[in-house]
This record gives structure tokens, sequence and C-alpha cells, in this order.
């Protein structure tokens, strides 16, 4: 914090020195009465309750130019008495300046004049701050050349024994004497001003939006990395078992309170392309703002709840694909559904959820083409909303590969945890057992083709000997075709020899989906 107030303090006097003019106060308007454009929402069940106080508002146009606004009431905010920044800046620096200035409390009105002032956007030029006349150190006198040396005389240069003087022995100071530092102290001269200025400079440049937010805390949000694992430098790793993977870049949760920890809402050109938005809101967290009845309000799509980053490990998911041609909806991975308007959209995710078994409160992921707007986007996530989603996903296409591995089911076998009885390593056991997992699998896909509906969980019961080779395995539960081929690979296996000389036991579940 010292480092923020320094920097600050540092830029407005180096350039108050420097031009001698005034640079207005922090705060005042610079933009009211503008009309701002925006996704329309009819539908007010969508919008979440206002805060106290309105957040930041990330402004980006069509082009993707993000500038930072604030209002300072709700109300101002609905007459549209916004100050909006006159300097637009890269995503991740505006974003880690928000996140500063809101975790040290500054008032967001005051912070956009100060965002066009000291950011490190084409305006600051922090080496012309940097005075450039020699330090006075520099301009004190020289000292005189020092004595060239004479010829050794003979004569005791030494000074002597001396005499000491008739005073009382003891410490430098007063005896009596009640500072806390001690007796003696030595005066500290004063700092080289030079020094002094560039080492303030220096702090400048490291310090909130003039540096990283590295050293300060604070979390500067960047386009390569994301807090919830996905990398937007390439389309997600596929899995190895062949199985679809979730294509949603962040999920948000629907509530029905405030967005209290809302520290931003972007508002973006109903022209700008989903997938942009979709980063915008996977580096930022902010809530996503539309437009009902000409007034600025949030969606109630909570992005900051970071439990929500389980969700994309669930083992169902719902997709809602967009595209030119319309909207496919599937429960992945399974037969698709195909829509062409948004009011059937609620029907198809009930069709899918009761083909594929899912629960009703699965996540559901929009993943959008390239060439769809925001605008497109918004009118999804308010269809869902209304749909009574709860969980909903963003992300863009999948990619070809990974694409076709959706619109069929994939019959698949989920280990489970092993309850083990003996000197194995648990983690040893599962390693040897998820080798012939495709064996599974096999006798899986064998049973669908006599009941296309079979689904649950296997219980295999088995004996290690002290050889490693399994003595005995039995199994229980879904299918007695199914479940004693599942036996019969688990027979099979030969694990590596128990520790100690004993056997042991083990109970084993694995779950089967078509």
């Amino acid at each position: 914090m010292r480092a923020w107030i320094l920097a600050f303090a540092l830029v407005a006097a180096c350039k108050g020195g420097k031009d001698g003019k005034d640079k207005g106060t922090p705060g005042q308007p610079s933009a009211k009465g503008s009309v701002l454009a925006g996704p329309k929402v009819a539908v007010a069940t969508v919008l979440a309750q206002d805060d106290k106080k309105p957040p930041f508002l990330l402004l980006v146009d069509e082009a993707g130019a993000v500038r930072l606004a604030a209002a300072a009431s709700w109300e101002d905010l609905d007459a549209n008495k916004l100050e909006i920044s006159k300097k637009a800046g890269p995503l991740g620096e505006i974003d880690g300046y928000v996140r500063e200035r809101v975790g040290l409390g500054m008032d967001p009105v005051e912070s956009i004049a100060q965002w066009d002032e000291y950011s490190s956007g084409p305006n600051l030029d922090l080496p012309s701050l940097e005075d450039d006349k020699p330090s006075s150190l520099a301009q004190d006198d020289p000292p005189p050349p020092e004595e060239e040396d004479k010829p050794d005389d003979g004569e005791d240069e030494s000074g002597g024994t001396g005499t000491a003087m008739a005073l009382e022995e003891g410490k430098m100071g007063k005896k009596d004497s009640d500072r806390a530092e001690g007796q003696y102290k030595m005066k500290k001269n004063d700092e080289d001003p030079m020094l002094a200025r560039q080492q303030a400079i220096e702090q400048a440049r490291n310090a909130g939006v003039l540096g990283n937010g590295a050293d300060t805390g604070i979390l500067v949000g960047g386009a390569d990395t994301m807090s919830d694992g996905f990398s937007s430098s390439g389309p997600p790793r596929l899995n190895d078992d062949g199985t679809p993977a979730r294509g949603a870049h962040v999920t948000g949760a629907v509530t029905e309170a405030r967005l209290e920890r809302m520290r931003a809402m972007v508002l973006v050109s109903p022209a700008l392309k989903a997938t942009k938005l979709i980063e915008i809101v996977r580096d930022t967290r902010a809530a996503i703002a539309v437009l009902h009845a000409g007034k600025i309000r949030p969606l109630r799509l909570d992005f900051e709840d970071r439990g929500r980053s389980r969700e994309l490990d669930a083992p169902y998911w719902l997709e809602a694909r967009v595209s030119a041609k319309g909207i496919v909806v599937e429960a992945v991975p399974d037969k698709p559904i195909e829509i062409t308007e948004m009011k059937e959209l609620a029907a198809a995710l009930e069709q899918a959820r009761q083909t594929r078994g899912a629960d009703s409160d699965a996540p559901v992921d929009v993943l959008v083409d390239p060439d769809i707007d925001s605008q497109r986007l918004i009118d999804l996530l308010v269809a869902l909303d209304t749909a009574g989603v709860r969980t909903i996903g963003m992300g863009p296409m999948p990619q070809p590969e990974e694409l076709a591995r959706r619109g069929k089911r994939i019959p698949t076998a989920t280990l489970g945890q092993p309850n083990a009885m003996g000197d194995l390593d648990k983690a040893l056991i599962r390693k040897f057992v998820k080798s012939s997992v495709h064996k599974m699998e096999a006798c899986y896909t064998k049973a669908l083709a006599n009941d296309p509906s079979l689904a649950g969980t296997v219980n295999v019961t088995f004996f290690i000997l002290p050889t490693g080779k399994v003595a005995s395995s039995t199994a229980s539960g879904v299918d007695p075709e199914l479940s004693n081929c599942v036996a019969g690979v688990i027979k099979a296996i030969e694990f590596p020899k128990p520790k100690g000389g004993g056997g042991v036991q083990v109970n084993y579940p694995f779950t089967f989906r078509p």
C-alpha cells in the first residue's frame, strides 16, 4: 500500500513540477449523458439485485477496446451520469487496477480520473519524469589534491605517546541520559536527493498499475492462463479414453441474492464476438451487464464462486452449442437435439436429461461458434435462466476432433476407490486395475447389445495371494453377465507381491455408463 501511495504521489508531484499545469481534480466527470450500447434483455427476473453502490464498469466496444467507467449511484447510472476514462487499456492491466482499487477501498468514480492520469498507457512517460539535472553533490567544490609524499627525514611523525586530558572517564554522552537509543548515536547526513528520486521512480515502476502487481499481492488477469485450470493458448487436451472433455472456460452460478463480491461488471457492444466476452469474463470474473428498459444492470450469474470449478468435473453435463444454423442441445455424450428457436430450449433440455438420466441440476455449457455475437449469447443465457438452469458454463465451440466425440454414447467404466485390507498400497492396486479397464468396457459393450439402458455400479470382491496372483474374484450388481465378465477381468490381473508376505482382501466398485 505504501508503494502504491508513493507511486501516485511521485507521479503527481513530478508532472506538476514538469509543466506547471493543474491536471484536474480526480473524480471530475469526463463524460456524462452519453447513451451506452449493450446487449438488451426484456426479462427482469434474470437480473441481480442492486448492490449498495455500482461497481466498476468495463466498457468494451465492437473492436474489443476496453475502457473503465463508474457512477456514484445506481440513480446516476440510470441517468447515464458516468465518468468514463479517456484512455483505453489492456484488459489485464485494467483488471489489476480494479482489483487494487477495490482492495484498498477506493471510490470507483475518483479512480477513473486517476486511471487516465497515472496508468501506463501511451500518455505516461516515466523516463520523462526523471530529473536529468546533476545532483547537488556533483556541484560541490572538488576536494583539494592530496599532498605529495615527502622524503623521510628520520624524525618521529607519530605524534608521540600523548597525554590524556584531565577529564572524567566513561562513555560518550551524559550518564543520566534517558534516551532509549543509548548513550551514543551518529548523526545521519541528508540523503542524496537524486538517489532518493531514482529509487522512488523505480518503486513507481514496480507498484500498482505501473508494474505487474506481483510485489503488491494484486492478482492481475491474463489472457494465457485461467484460475480454473484452462488455457486459452489452444484447445483443451483430448481425454486418453476417447470420451469428450468439457469445453467450458468459465462457470457461473445463478443466484437469488445480490452479487456481494462484485468488483466490476462488463458491458459490451452487442456486436462484439461472444468468444471475446467469454474471455473477458473468464479473466476478470466480472458480472455481465445488460440493458433492461434502458438501465444498466448485471445478470444474476455469479462467476466469483470458485467452488463452482468442481462442476467442471461433473460426470454428466449438457451443452447448448450455438452456430448460425441454430442450437444443438446434447447431454454429452448422446444423440443431439436440434432446435431453431429459443422457445424450444426448455423442452429440449428436459428431453436430453431424461434420455441420458442426468440430474435436474446438471450444468449446461453454452459453446459458441466464432461468428456468434454477444447479443446472441446473452439471449441464450437468459433462456437458460428462465428454464431453471442453475449452473451455466461458457466456452468456444469444440475443435473438430473433440466435437467428433459427441453425438453418440460412449460406454465407459469408471473406477471407484478400493477398500483394501493388507500390506499393498491402494495406489498400486488402482494402477494395475486401471490397466485392464478397457477389458471391462468390452464386457459392458457386449452387455449393452442385449439391454441398451444398462447402467450402474458393479462391486467386485477379490483376494490377492502373497505371490500377487488373484485367488478368487466375485462380483455383483447391474447385470449377472456383466458382473461375471468383470470378475473374470480382475481374476486375470497379476499384482505386485504384498509386503510382509501376507495376502490382501480388496473390495472395488466400478460404475458403468452408456
